[in-house]
Formats: C-alpha cells, sequence, structure tokens
C-alpha cells in the first residue's frame, strides 16, 4: 500500500485535537508526516514536530504552502475555526484533497 505524504496545519503537541487526530493517523498506517506547522511558538512547533514524526518542519504558513507543493499529497487543517477560510483559500489552488472534521 502506498502511504501519502501528510501536510499538518495545526494541531500541536500542546492540543488535544491534535494528539486525537495523530492517534487516529497511527491506527491506519496510511500516511507519512510529511510536512508540519503546529504552532507560532517555535518551542511547541519543534516538541510538535517530535511527536508527530514530521519530515518537513516549517515556522510560517508561506513555507507550509510553499512545501505543501512538492512534498505533500494531502493536508490536514486543525487549526481553530475562525482561521479556516483564509487558510483553506491558499491551500484548495494546490489541488490536494483536504481532511477535515466538519462540525
Amino acid at each position: 500500500m502506498t502511504r501519502l505524504r501528510l501536510a499538518v496545519l495545526g494541531g500541536g503537541a500542546n492540543s488535544a485535537v491534535g494528539r486525537a487526530h495523530l492517534s487516529s493517523l497511527n491506527l491506519s498506517n496510511g500516511w507519512t508526516n510529511a510536512i508540519g506547522l503546529f504552532s507560532r511558538d517555535k518551542n511547541i512547533n519543534r516538541e510538535s514536530a517530535l511527536l508527530w514524526q514530521i519530515g518537513h518542519l516549517v515556522d510560517t504558513f508561506e513555507e507550509f504552502v510553499e512545501m505543501s507543493r512538492e512534498f505533500a499529497d494531502v493536508f490536514l487543517v486543525l487549526t481553530p475555526t475562525p482561521d479556516h477560510f483564509s487558510q483553506l483559500r491558499r491551500l484548495i489552488p494546490l489541488g490536494m484533497p483536504r481532511y477535515r472534521d466538519w462540525e
């Protein structure tokens, strides 16, 4: 089975939603955690990259978008709901499938 390369936005080590999604994704074994931007706080971002075993850690949303073009097949948005529109407006044109829990 081919494992999809996942780009993770949000869901850092300090968030319950991040740990819940990580557990679920680990059960499926269909993902490689390729790119991550988990927090604006650099320490939490680094700690989260270790937790998620991420291949490429980035520090800005701009880097996340650029790296996703080359190194990801699908993205997972785990940021606070009010941020989704502006983020998805930049990510959807990349043409990748999205994985998001809809309320």
